[in-house]
């Protein structure tokens, strides 16, 4: 176990990893990815500071690329606990699936230009 000195009072055990069991993946992209998120073993999403948008079914096996195309930089990924997925990014881009990342809709109600870094819903209705 290696230990890991945090501002809380007790120290984090992590356990020790064999990374010889990991296997690199590679993505249709040239972009830098930004952020991965899983709802499950199974289903997970990677994006890309390019906007591109990864899926995967099988625990991440395969990726498939979405069709989904818009010009902006995602800055975080997230899968609320209905299965939901949402996306958050510069300019004040919001984008959500309610198909586990199969089509995705733009919320266009928001009245900002900033850049929208992280968010934090608990359930799917706080993220109307």
């Amino acid at each position: 176990m290696k230990e890991f000195n945090t501002s809380i009072e007790t120290p984090i055990n992590l356990p020790d990893f064999d990374f010889s069991t990991f296997t690199q993946l590679q993505l249709p992209t040239t972009s830098n990815l930004t952020d991965v998120e899983f709802f499950n073993e199974n289903i997970g999403m990677i994006v890309s500071e390019s906007g591109e948008i990864f899926t995967t079914n099988d625990g991440s096996i395969s990726w498939t690329k979405s069709d989904f195309t818009k010009d902006f930089k995602p800055n975080r990924l997230r899968f609320l606990s209905n299965g939901d997925a949402m996306i958050v990014g510069d300019r004040g881009t919001q984008i959500k699936s309610f198909d586990l990342g199969k089509t995705w809709i733009e919320n266009s109600n928001l009245d900002t230009n900033r850049n929208i870094v992280d968010f934090d819903c608990k359930s799917p209705f706080e993220c109307q």
